[in-house]
């Protein structure tokens, strides 16, 4: 068996005193069951990392993107927009 150390919240601690108190457990054994929980709740499996790509672009809707304007499309929000689109002189006809 291994002995290690963790750091765990205030709260957690108490609610885990608590639980172990009420089962008649250590808290050890308290926290190596709640351990086993984890482990088979989440059992290990392949890790996929699939590649993300671009999606092809829609016909006639291509427009080229500099990485900097793509970054500030990313980053900006539909009411960042809004405001810019206020903020610049409308021609009028």
């Amino acid at each position: 068996m291994v002995k290690t150390q963790i750091q765990i919240p205030d709260e957690l601690y108490h609610a885990l005193k608590q639980v172990a108190e009420r089962q008649e457990w250590s808290l050890a054994e308290t926290l190596r069951r709640g351990a086993e929980y984890i482990v088979a709740t989440y059992p290990a499996g392949p890790v996929v990392e699939e590649r993300w790509e671009m999606p092809k672009p829609l016909k006639n809707r291509v427009r080229k993107v500099t990485p900097e304007e793509l970054k500030d499309l990313a980053q900006s929000s539909p009411f960042e927009e809004e405001l810019i689109s206020r903020a610049k002189p409308r021609s009028r006809k």
